[in-house]
């Protein structure tokens, strides 16, 4: 059975190549956005950052820290853009922090129930449910970029 630190990991991988997809193509594919009023893979990403802060503020073992001024919340939409490398340097900083909370997390720790956005949940479970929502986010993501650029999905998994 994988560890929530073994689970965080493969999700982060898979954040870091459809992140490094980015790096290869020109930066509006960044900021596309498919019909009015929807969300660009930058502000999806900027969304997944403040899941990540939200995810770090149940892990014991450390001070709260205040969200990157970059993240975003559901229903924001912000008339400034940030660019890759922001982006890509926030998830460095929160994704260092996040693994060694959870390199730290005892089985005990993960069987606390917690309160969260939908009630009382374990806290594996709240850990789970965060990484789903992400990998949800990283599917639009990967969508979004197919759209823009017309890569194929052989194109676009080869890179």
């Amino acid at each position: 059975m994988l560890s929530t630190l073994q689970l965080y990991a493969i999700l982060e991988e898979e954040r870091v190549r459809i992140l490094e997809r980015f790096s290869k193509v020109d930066k509006d594919h960044f900021y596309y956005v498919d019909k009015a009023n929807s969300w660009s893979p930058e502000m999806i990403f900027r969304h997944i950052l403040m899941n990540n802060y939200w995810l770090l503020d149940k892990l014991p073992g450390g001070e709260k820290l205040q969200p990157s001024e970059v993240a975003i919340n559901p229903g924001q939409l912000p008339d400034d853009k940030i660019s890759f490398d922001q982006i890509n340097d926030s998830f460095i900083l929160i994704s260092d922090i996040i693994k060694q909370r959870l390199s730290f997390l005892q089985h005990e720790e993960e069987k606390e129930f917690i309160e969260t956005f939908r009630g009382k949940k374990t806290r594996q479970a709240a850990i789970l449910g965060f990484i789903y929502h992400e990998l949800r986010h990283l599917g639009q993501i990967t969508w979004l970029f197919k759209r823009s650029t017309g890569w194929t999905d052989k194109e676009i998994y080869a890179n």
